[in-house]
C-alpha cells in the first residue's frame, strides 16, 4: 500500500503551483549566494513579479542563468531585467542591442530579430535614426521574445531563394532561362 505525499500547498504556505516552487528554489539559491542583500532587495519570497516574468523560461535556462550569476560573483543580486536577459541568452536569444544591429543590416540571425523588424517596420529601420528606432525596437523585441519563449515555433524567417550559380563557360540564353525559371519556382513566382 502506498501513501500519498502531501501537496506542497499543505506543507509550505503560499506554494500552490509549479511556478511558485520554481521561484522558491530560485529564492533559496540566490539567498544562499547573496545573503541579506537578496532578501532586503526582493523580500523573503517572490510576490509574483519574478514568477510572471519567468513563466515561459525553461528550467534549464533558469539554472544556467543562476550558475552564471553565481560564477560571475559581483556581490550584488541581478535585477529582474538583467536576470531575464541572462535566461533569454541561455535559450539562444540575442540581446536587444545586437538584434537591433542585425535587423538594421537585414541579418536575420534569429527568428525574433526578423519578427521584431517586421513589427517595427523594415523601411523605418533602414531610414530613421537609431535615436528614434532603438527604444521602439527594444520595446517590441521584449514582447516578441516573450512570445517566442511561450511558443518558439511561432515565427519564421523570410524565404530566400537559392539561385544556381552558372559556370562562366555556360552563359547561354538556354542556361540563363533555366536558372531564371529555378529562381522563380523557388520564390513561388
Amino acid at each position: 500500500m502506498t501513501t500519498a505525499k502531501p501537496s506542497m500547498s499543505k506543507t509550505t504556505p503560499g506554494l500552490n503551483s509549479s511556478s511558485d516552487l520554481r521561484m522558491a528554489k530560485l529564492w533559496v539559491k540566490f539567498a544562499r549566494s547573496f545573503g541579506g542583500r537578496w532578501s532586503s532587495q526582493y523580500g523573503a519570497s517572490d510576490n509574483g513579479t519574478w514568477g510572471l516574468a519567468l513563466c515561459f523560461v525553461t528550467d534549464a535556462a533558469i539554472d544556467e542563468a543562476v550558475e552564471r550569476v553565481i560564477r560571475n560573483g559581483g556581490g550584488f543580486p541581478p535585477t529582474l531585467p538583467e536576470f531575464v536577459a541572462m535566461c533569454a541568452k541561455a535559450m539562444g536569444l540575442p540581446d536587444a542591442g545586437t538584434a537591433y544591429l542585425d535587423a538594421c543590416h537585414s541579418r536575420w540571425t534569429h527568428d525574433t530579430v526578423y519578427e521584431t523588424a517586421k513589427r517595427v517596420g523594415l523601411f523605418e529601420l533602414m531610414h530613421r535614426s537609431e535615436k528614434e528606432m532603438l527604444p521602439r525596437f527594444k520595446e517590441v523585441f521584449g514582447t516578441v521574445c516573450a512570445e517566442w519563449m511561450a511558443d518558439n515555433t511561432k515565427f519564421g524567417q523570410p524565404k530566400v531563394a537559392k539561385i544556381a550559380v552558372i559556370p562562366k563557360a555556360d552563359y547561354s540564353p538556354d542556361v540563363a532561362m533555366s536558372a531564371l525559371a529555378q529562381a522563380r519556382s523557388a520564390l513561388g513566382a
